[in-house]
């Protein structure tokens, strides 16, 4: 499965919508593509990730 920038933003745009502390990334080099979730807020540990999403 191919991820788009595009799809990255609007995964990023529901998360701001639920005014959640987190932003996902993609990186796209040799041939692969990672994604990964950032928490802004320091202090959180992913824990109201699941139930929110």
């Amino acid at each position: 499965m191919i991820i788009t920038w595009d799809n990255i933003s609007e995964v990023n745009r529901r998360i701001k919508e639920r005014d959640l502390a987190y932003k996902v990334h993609l990186s796209d080099g040799c041939g692969g593509q990672s994604m990964w979730i950032e928490s802004v807020d320091k202090t959180n540990h992913f824990d109201n990730l699941d139930d929110s999403i």
